[in-house]
């Protein structure tokens, strides 16, 4: 995910990227109380959804640990409760808890709708929690992709290539067809702090106008400059076909890219990198929207 300008490239920091995943249009389901036909959608139809949706991503929320208290967990003492995050079986009081996440009661391959718990709450199907939906077995869940490792292999499904569009460096294509919602992989690489990550921009990536970093919380960001996967080759596109969602996985998050729409094969992957980049580039950010 990078930009070429003559003998300089840069990766604009995607920490206001990261976002809730879009909700099936023909699912008129409102983001607020996760509920069909409420008045938000009835009013302004499921597009309403994605909007909310995305000014919600642009809070960071402190990164999650296991809470550790006595007593039930309430907002006073719980750092699960305090921070956004539900309780889990490493938690202080685990499922007695009355923040912790049951889990989905999907039939298999019922999780690949936005019906699913799991997938509402950003978050993949777990083994120990879901007991229906064959998630971690490969018998049929659709939100266990990141746990499974079924990205797709780069080489096979997804290829890095000259970019289809001028000053852009490489970019990654797709060598199949691909329908909606589909999981393409993790974005991975380094995960460091903050305070590290603002002592590499002052060294060298602000020197070298090249970085490859997500914010994952409000203290660690996963820096795939030096050591990441061929996801970092997705560019910018205020038109995008792809967008990145924080999952929680097992017990921590984790960022998955995944399809907006149905992309045919030999197309290139594009997902919006957010205002930051925006404001950096200004309408030369714009380039990749002359199609």
């Amino acid at each position: 995910a990078s930009r070429d300008t003559g003998s300089t490239r840069i990766m604009a920091s995607d920490s206001d990227v990261v976002r809730s995943r879009p909700l099936l249009d023909c699912l008129h389901f409102c983001p607020h109380c996760f509920v069909f036909n409420c008045g938000l959608c009835i009013e302004s139809g499921p597009v309403a959804c994605r909007v909310v949706n995305k000014k919600k991503s642009n809070d960071k929320k402190h990164s999650f640990f296991p809470c550790k208290h006595v007593g039930q967990c309430t907002k006073a003492n719980c750092s699960c409760v305090k921070n956004g995050w539900h309780c889990t079986l490493l938690c202080c009081n685990g499922r007695k808890s009355n923040n912790f996440f049951k889990g989905c009661d999907c039939g298999p391959g019922g999780c690949r709708v936005e019906i699913c718990p799991c997938l509402r709450a950003d978050r993949e199907c777990d083994p120990a929690l879901c007991k229906n939906c064959g998630c971690g077995s490969g018998k049929g869940c659709g939100n266990d992709g990141m746990l499974m490792g079924r990205g797709l292999v780069e080489g096979e499904h997804v290829h890095v290539s000259q970019s289809s569009f001028p000053h852009m460096g490489n970019g990654l294509f797709t060598s199949i067809n691909l329908d909606r919602h589909t999981y393409i992989g993790e974005y991975v690489g380094e995960l460091i702090t903050t305070d590290e990550f603002s002592r590499r921009r002052k060294s060298s990536y602000d020197k070298d106008r090249i970085h490859y970093a997500f914010d994952l919380s409000k203290e660690l960001v996963i820096d795939a400059t030096k050591y990441g996967n061929h996801l970092r080759f997705i560019n910018h596109s205020e038109v995008s076909n792809c967008f990145v969602c924080a999952m929680f996985v097992g017990s921590r998050v984790r960022l998955g890219v995944y399809t907006e729409q149905y992309i045919t094969a030999g197309q290139e992957l594009f997902y919006d990198y957010g205002q930051f980049f925006r404001d950096l580039w200004g309408d030369d950010s714009k380039a990749t929207e002359e199609k």
